[in-house]
């Protein structure tokens, strides 16, 4: 395998996994939304 090659498949690679945290995160970001919100009012009354 060439190393331009091999260059391009890592950066297509790393694009594909960073929209997929991203994509991941949105949605456990929309479900947890209220309960981190909590969990920093409980945090800050301390």
């Amino acid at each position: 395998m060439p190393l331009s090659t091999f260059k391009v498949f890592w950066s297509a690679l790393f694009h594909f996994f960073t929209q997929f945290l991203i994509y991941v995160f949105s949605i456990t970001k929309n479900r947890q939304t209220r309960k981190i919100h909590y969990l920093l009012c409980l945090s800050q009354t301390k």
